[in-house]
């Protein structure tokens, strides 16, 4: 760091900060909300302003009345399940012992269960490996179509040579 009267650090602090600092002696590093997301460079080229929704043909006559959400719903149940995320209910909660998950919907409780369960529904028709998630098979099922398929397993399987180890 150069000395207090360096010619240079006089010429950068006559420039005004380069950064506004906060009033306040909290860190200036921590953000108070989590950050958006970032934008891609076409998004900031049409200030603030959505696309043009297109107009589906199905009717979805139940809209949520939050502010800034436009959902709309076929039926009042996905509607009241969307709102759940408003109002931050989560009235599915798992049942397991020391486990504090919750969930806004009754089919993510159900998924989630699968792992104190380890049920394992979805198996691969190639190599018999099961999976709690049908997009996890699926994902699973590509890695087949990029390898080539042999008899022998390929030497470095990710195994090592020789027995078992014991309890196995």
């Amino acid at each position: 760091m150069p000395p207090a009267e360096s010619p240079l650090l006089l010429a950068l602090e006559s420039q005004g900060p380069l950064v506004s600092q906060p009033v306040s002696q909290e860190d200036p590093f921590l953000p108070k909300q989590p950050l958006p997301a970032p934008r891609r460079a076409e998004q900031y080229s049409r200030a603030q302003e959505r696309p043009p929704r297109r107009r589906s043909p199905v009717s979805r006559p139940y809209r949520c009345d939050y502010e800034n959400c436009e959902k709309a719903y076929t039926k009042r149940s996905h509607l009241v399940s969307h709102q759940r995320k408003h109002t931050g209910e989560r009235p599915y909660k798992c049942m397991w012992e020391a486990c504090t998950w919750s969930f806004f919907r009754s089919d993510e409780l159900r998924r989630h269960t699968r792992i104190h369960t380890k049920y394992r529904p979805h198996k691969c028709d190639q190599c018999g490996r099961q999976f709690m998630r049908s997009d996890h098979l699926r994902q699973h099922q590509r890695t087949h179509m990029r390898m080539p398929t042999s008899p022998d397993p390929p030497a470095d399987s990710g195994r090592m040579a020789g027995p078992p180890a014991p309890g196995l």
